[in-house]
C-alpha cells in the first residue's frame, strides 16, 4: 500500500474523529426521565399531584425552548384502577416518549356502627341488632353486613369492593326478660341543611306484636344543626335492666349557592321539547318526525330495557339533538342513599360517553325534583341530592308544561296540554316521554301548530331555564 492511500485512511479516520468529537448528536440520543417513581399510589378521592419529567442529551438536561412537551393523563382520582400519565417530548424532529403508571387504591376499611350494646338470648331467640355501615368509596353497606351467632358472642362483618374489611364483636347475655322491640317513626336517615330544622318523629315501643303507649323512651339527642357533619340520636327502652337501643342518623350539610337561571326577558317565544324514559322501540320514529320539522329536542336517556335499544342514543346525537341523562334504571330505589342514586346516574353517564364519546353535565332527576316517592326511602334526599350535584357541576331541569303523557293521556290531550302550556311562557320546557305511542302521534300536530305561531325550538343547555319545581323532600 503506497504513502499516498495511507494518508488518505488516515484523513478520513482524523475527519470521523473530529465529527464524532464535535457534533456527537449524530451518534448520541436523547432520553427522558421521571422525576419520582414509575409507579405511584395514590390514594381514592386524594388529589394527585404530578411530579413531572425530564429530557436529558449527553448527559445534560435540555432547555425548555428546546423542546416540545405534550402530556396525556387519563387519571381520575374518584374512581379505583389503574391509570398512565404519558410525557411526549419532540426535540430535533423526533419524539422521546416516557409513562408514568398511577394506582388509585381504597386502603380504608369500612365502618359499622351498631346501637346495641349486647345481644340479648331469650328463649333461644336473638334480640333484635340495629347498625349501619357505611365505606368511604363504595358508599353504604348495610344490606351487605354479615352477622355470624357464635357461642359467647355476635360478629357483624363486611367488606368493601377493595377488600378492606371490618369486623364488630357483641356479646351474647342470657336473660330471663324479653327484650322491647323499637321501630323508628318516620325516615332512619335524614338530609338537612346547616340551620334547617329538625321534626323530631320519635320511636314506637313493641312488647312482641303489641304495641306499648306511653312506654318511657330515653332519647339522646347530640345533633348540631349549625354544623356540618354525621350524627345520630340514640333511643333506649328498659325492661327490667334489658335495654334495647336504636339510633337514627342525622347528616347535616351546607347548602351551595346556585345561580338562579332566570327566564328570557327578550320576548322570544322559545320551546324545548324534552324527552324522558327512552329510547325504546318508538325513539327512531320521533327522530324522523323532528327531522321532518327540522326540530332538535333534548332527550333524557336511560337504559330501562337493558341494552336493547342504547345505540340510537348515538342516532339522537348525530341528528344534532342533546342528550342528557335521566337514569340508568329508572327504578325509585336509587333514591335509598346518595350513593345509590351517584352510582345510577354515574352508570348511565358512562354508556353515555361510550356512545358519543363525551359525558354530559344535563340531567333530569327520575319523577322530577318535587317528586315524594323518595320520602319512602330518605327523608331530605332530594334537597341533598339537588345540592350535591350542582356541587359536582351538572345542571338539573324540571319543567313548566307537561303534556301528562306519563299519567296516559290520549293524543288529543297530550296536543292540548302543550298548546295551552306552551301559550302560557316565553320559554317553555316541556315533558314528553318518547315511549309513548300516543306521544308519537300528538308530535306533528304540536310541530306544525307552534311553527306556524312563531315559536323557535331550542336544545337546553348549561344556561337554560331550568324551570325548577320546589322540592318537596
Amino acid at each position: 500500500m503506497n504513502k499516498h492511500l495511507w494518508r488518505k485512511i488516515i484523513l478520513v479516520i482524523i475527519f470521523i474523529l473530529n465529527i464524532f468529537l464535535i457534533r456527537k448528536d449524530v451518534f448520541l440520543d436523547a432520553y427522558v426521565e421521571l422525576n419520582g417513581s414509575d409507579f405511584v399510589d395514590i390514594d381514592v378521592f386524594s388529589k394527585y399531584n404530578d411530579e413531572g419529567s425530564k429530557i436529558f442529551f449527553d448527559g445534560k438536561e435540555i432547555k425548555e425552548n428546546l423542546y416540545e412537551l405534550n402530556i396525556d393523563s387519563n387519571v381520575n382520582n374518584k374512581i379505583v384502577g389503574t391509570y398512565k400519565v404519558i410525557y411526549k417530548y419532540n426535540f430535533r424532529g423526533k419524539e422521546y416518549v416516557k409513562e408514568r403508571t398511577i394506582n388509585v387504591v381504597d386502603k380504608e376499611s369500612p365502618t359499622i356502627k351498631v346501637a346495641n350494646d349486647v345481644v340479648y338470648k331469650y328463649n333461644n331467640d336473638y334480640s333484635k341488632i340495629y347498625f349501619t355501615s357505611k365505606d368511604n368509596y363504595d358508599g353504604d353497606l348495610t344490606k351487605k353486613v354479615s352477622v355470624n351467632y357464635l357461642d359467647n358472642e355476635v360478629i357483624l362483618s363486611v367488606s368493601d369492593s377493595s377488600n378492606n374489611e371490618v369486623r364488630v364483636s357483641l356479646p351474647i347475655e342470657e336473660v330471663e326478660v324479653e327484650p322491647l322491640i323499637l321501630k323508628l317513626n318516620g325516615s332512619p336517615i335524614y338530609y338537612i341543611e346547616t340551620n334547617g330544622t329538625y321534626n323530631e318523629k320519635g320511636v314506637s315501643v313493641f312488647d312482641g306484636d303489641r304495641e306499648l303507649k306511653n312506654y318511657d323512651v330515653s332519647v339522646d339527642n347530640q345533633v348540631d344543626l349549625t354544623k356540618e357533619g354525621t350524627y345520630e340520636i340514640k333511643y333506649t327502652v328498659d325492661n327490667h335492666g334489658v335495654k334495647t337501643n336504636i339510633f337514627r342518623i342525622i347528616n347535616v350539610y351546607k347548602k351551595l349557592d346556585v345561580p338562579v337561571r332566570e327566564k328570557s326577558t327578550s320576548g322570544e317565544k322559545i320551546v324545548y321539547l324534552t324527552f324522558d324514559d327512552g329510547p325504546c322501540a318508538y325513539t327512531e320514529d320521533f327522530l324522523k318526525i323532528l327531522d321532518e320539522y327540522n326540530v332538535k329536542a333534548t332527550f333524557f336517556v336511560t337504559d330501562q330495557f337493558n341494552g336493547k335499544y342504547l345505540d340510537i342514543i348515538k342516532k339522537e346525537y348525530d341528528k344534532g339533538h342533546r342528550i342528557a341523562v335521566h337514569t340508568n334504571t329508572h327504578k325509585y330505589s336509587i333514591y335509598a342513599s346518595p350513593e345509590d342514586y351517584v352510582n345510577d346516574f354515574n352508570t348511565m353517564n358512562e354508556k353515555i360517553e361510550n356512545l358519543i364519546g363525551e359525558k354530559t353535565n344535563l340531567f333530569r332527576f327520575p319523577g322530577g325534583s318535587s317528586n315524594t316517592i323518595s320520602r319512602s326511602y330518605i327523608n331530605g334526599i332530594m334537597k341533598y341530592l339537588a345540592n350535591l350535584m350542582e356541587a359536582k357541576g351538572y345542571v338539573y331541569f324540571d319543567w313548566n308544561v307537561d303534556s301528562t303523557d306519563g299519567a296516559g293521556s290520549g293524543t288529543e290531550k297530550i296536543i292540548n296540554n302543550v298548546l295551552n302550556g306552551v301559550r302560557k311562557n316565553n320559554e317553555s320546557v316541556v315533558l314528553m316521554h318518547d315511549i309513548h305511542k300516543t306521544t308519537l302521534n300528538a308530535l306533528p300536530t304540536i310541530l306544525s301548530t307552534l311553527k306556524s305561531e312563531g315559536y323557535e325550538f331550542r336544545v337546553l343547555d348549561e344556561n337554560s331555564i331550568t324551570a325548577h319545581h320546589g322540592i318537596n323532600n
